[in-house]
């Protein structure tokens, strides 16, 4: 049997259960306070109330003691009094518990909800007291409040949206729908809440459109542009943005975009027809951003520049090009295009020089523009190229030609002027040549006499070499060419070029060994070097070099050629250079002109070179000219090779034998007549002598005996040499006849005098050159 327990045992217990229960009311008390519920009750017979702790604080209740709910039922709103008093009351006689939510104000005026619970206790059917919960729902509740007022403030947004909204399932059916949606698709309310959003969709974008919500099933949002069928059967384009809002319910958003598709295809349409203008232009154009970087060039400008090169301003280096006329280099910096997007201005009409980036030179007109916003800033600027290379070359060709138009006029001046003079002055120097020669050969004569008739028949012979020039360089005087090597002629002429050059100047010679032959009058020949080395002297001061060389070019490329007057094919190069003081480049332009000299008043005839170039042209060659101050001078003569076989050089022939023969002299000109008389009777011809053709006609009808020759001038007065030896035929058939004159081969050739078979001397001649021609007509060699 168990021992009864102790008093103290007994008291530890009761302490040991107070503590507890302690404890318990303590987390009671603790975790009401967390959840803001607080316990209450009220004892019906007593009239006395019991609060947990909790309930203090959620009342804000500063009392000692707690009071009946009687005594706080003024806290509660009138709603809220009403329906506490209805419940309780209904609890009391029905035993109903009772849980209600009102709102009230706490002890300290603070508006509040609270959610209250209870039920009565009975006691042998009779209630005896009343008890429950009291909780703060204050959160809660203006959570609700503004769900409420959210969920309406959508369903408002919702209702006005300027666009349209539906709420569809995971099928595409639609839940929902705004009045917008309705508009848009012409569709009532209950008529979209039947269908589907993929049954608005035409056939032919069924698929996209089904690619579309599977896309959004799949990754939770999706957007598209689709084709929809309103009610009344038109056609609008909608863009559609969706997201998912749950597993299976997806909120979408629709906008009428047909105008802008409508202007995105017009807009599309002006594009491709810009772009094939922009493709089409016969010039160049360029779009170059805000910052100078080109961002495309149009076919033709491709086709300028020879490429596309999408660079920016830091990089314009890779563009080649100068100014012209100028000839000015374009630095980076200075091209226009940065100048229009750095400053904002308009080129217009530059010409420059570029090289492409095929490698071709052409000449463009250059324009650029800046495209302004509406600040009036630089948003972008266009570039147009306009190639006009053939242009320019032809505005180059007519000048040439216009040139040359000009020098022929110039020549044609020279030319009338030499053949103005030619005749006379021929004949008076062929009197000082004749009569000089005549006296030298005297076996008896002083020294210092010889030594005045050397002097004065070199100064006849330069006179007529100075006419020569002057008709040559005219072409007023027939050459007579010989397929010849040049080598062989500039040979010929080293000693006397050196004589001319002087001792400071050396001569340097580098002939090619294998160089082509020429056909051209070695004579011709003769004048270039002279003349150049006349040239050479002059531009060298002092110590210095003269440099000759020949060699072979064949020249196929006319780009390659600074002459306009180049024909391409194979030529022979005659180079004469120096290191004298050289020319600038206004000086190279005018050397050639007749009578240009950069001498002092009677020191030059400015013929040298006016001789040069006309022989050369003669000869169906042409110059290039090389030269910079203080670097000397280079010319390059360019003579067209001869296929045909050199012809051998002539020597000088031995002075002919005396002759017996009778020759009749026809000549208006007394002197001549004279001098041709005392040459052939010092040589032993019989002479008859005539100053006119009639008194010639007449000597012959007179004279019995025989007569071998005529010489005869070819223009005279009463009739000409021609007309002359045809009547002395009719007289004396077969008579030999040998025409002379002082007039230039143009001239006379107009009288038959230069005939295949007709025997000629031109004035003036040396006494050995007229003998030898004379024995030679004489002997049937000519």
């Amino acid at each position: 049997m168990q021992a009864k327990p102790s008093y103290e045992d007994l008291e530890k217990t009761v302490i040991k259960l107070r503590r507890q229960l302690s404890s318990s009311a303590d987390i009671l008390d603790e975790t009401g306070r967390m959840a803001k519920i607080g316990g209450w009750e009220f004892d019906l017979e007593t009239g006395k109330a019991a609060w947990t702790r909790s309930l203090y604080d959620i009342l804000e209740f500063d009392g000692t003691e707690p009071v009946s709910p009687l005594e706080h039922m003024h806290y509660y709103s009138e709603d809220g009094r009403l329906a506490l008093e209805s419940a309780i009351a209904e609890c009391l006689e029905t035993g109903k518990p009772f849980d209600l939510e009102v709102n009230r104000k706490t002890w300290s005026n603070r508006e509040i909800w609270c959610r209250l619970t209870g039920e009565a206790v009975f006691e042998e059917g009779v209630p005896r007291k009343v008890r429950g919960t009291f909780q703060d729902i204050t959160s809660r509740k203006q959570a609700e409040i503004d769900l409420r007022s959210s969920e309406q403030k959508y369903h408002d947004y919702i209702s006005h949206a300027p666009y349209g909204v539906f709420v569809t399932n995971e099928h595409g059916e639609y839940l929902e729908v705004n009045s917008e949606a309705r508009r848009q698709t012409g569709y009532s309310e209950e008529e979209l809440l039947s269908m589907s959003i993929l049954s608005l969709v035409p056939p032919e974008s069924h698929e996209e459109g089904k690619a579309h919500f599977q896309q959004l099933v799949k990754n939770g949002k999706a957007y598209g542009e689709l084709p929809l069928i309103r009610k009344d059967g038109e056609v609008r384009w909608w863009s559609v943005f969706a997201t998912k809002l749950s597993e299976t319910r997806f909120l979408g958003y629709t906008n009428d975009i047909t105008d802008r598709k409508i202007m995105e295809q017009e807009l599309r349409r002006r594009e491709n027809l810009m772009s094939r203008v922009f493709d089409i232009l016969p010039v160049g154009l360029w779009f170059a951003d805000k910052k100078g970087r080109l961002l495309r060039g149009n076919p033709m400008g491709q086709k300028i520049w020879g490429g596309e090169p999408k660079v920016g301003q830091e990089e314009y280096g890779v563009f080649k090009a100068r100014k012209l006329p100028s000839g000015e280099e374009v630095g980076p910096e200075d091209w226009a295009l940065a100048k229009t997007v750095n400053e904002g201005v308009t080129i217009l009409d530059e010409i420059l020089e570029i090289e492409a980036f095929d490698g071709e030179k052409r000449v463009i007109l250059n324009y650029t523009a800046p495209v302004l916003d509406h600040k009036g800033e630089v948003e972008a600027a266009v570039v147009v190229n306009l190639d006009i290379t053939q242009r320019q070359r032809a505005e180059e060709e007519k000048q040439r030609l216009q040139r040359q138009l000009l020098q022929a006029q110039k020549m044609e001046s020279v030319g009338r002027l030499a053949g103005g003079v030619a005749h006379d002055f021929n004949n008076m120097l062929g009197v000082i040549v004749g009569h000089a020669e005549m006296a030298l050969d005297a076996t008896a004569m002083d020294a210092k006499i010889r030594e005045d008739l050397t002097e004065i028949l070199d100064a006849a012979k330069r006179s007529a070499n100075l006419t020569r020039q002057l008709l040559g360089f005219a072409r007023k005087q027939i050459a007579r060419p010989i397929v010849m090597n040049l080598n062989d002629s500039v040979d010929s002429m080293l000693k006397m070029l050196r004589r001319l050059i002087g001792e400071n100047i050396a001569l340097n010679w580098s002939p090619s060994p294998d160089v082509w032959p020429v056909e051209m009058d070695p004579s011709q020949v003769d004048q270039i070097l002279a003349n150049l080395a006349v040239n050479v002297k002059d531009a060298i001061q002092g110590v210095g070099r003269m440099t000759i060389a020949t060699y072979n070019a064949s020249l196929n490329n006319r780009k390659s050629q600074e002459s306009a007057d180049f024909t391409p094919g194979d030529y022979v190069v005659l180079e004469v250079g120096d290191n004298g003081k050289g020319m600038d480049e206004e000086t190279m332009h005018m050397i050639f002109e007749p009578f240009f000299t950069t001498k002092g008043v009677g020191e030059g005839t400015g013929l040298g070179l006016a001789t040069v170039y006309g022989i050369v042209r003669q000869n169906k060659g042409f110059i290039k000219v090389e030269s910079e101050p203080g670097q000397g001078t280079v010319f390059r003569i360019y003579l067209p090779r001869s296929l045909k076989n050199e012809t051998a050089l002539r020597k000088a022939s031995p002075a002919p034998a005396p002759g017996t023969e009778t020759i009749l002299v026809v000549e208006d000109e007394k002197a001549i007549l004279n001098m041709c008389t005392a040459i052939l009777k010092r040589n032993g011809y019989q002479v008859l002598a005539s100053s006119t053709p009639h008194e010639a006609l007449e000597i012959v009808r007179q004279w019995d005996g025989p007569l071998d020759l005529v010489i005869t001038d070819v223009v005279m007065p009463e009739m000409n040499g021609s007309a002359m030896k045809s009547r002395l035929e009719e007289i004396r058939p077969g008579l030999k006849h040998l025409f002379m004159s002082g007039y230039t081969s143009n001239v006379i050739a107009h009288h038959g005098v230069l005939d295949r078979g007709v025997r000629y001397i031109q004035k003036p001649f040396s006494v050995n050159d007229f003998l030898s021609k004379i024995r030679k007509v004489l002997d049937g060699k000519i």
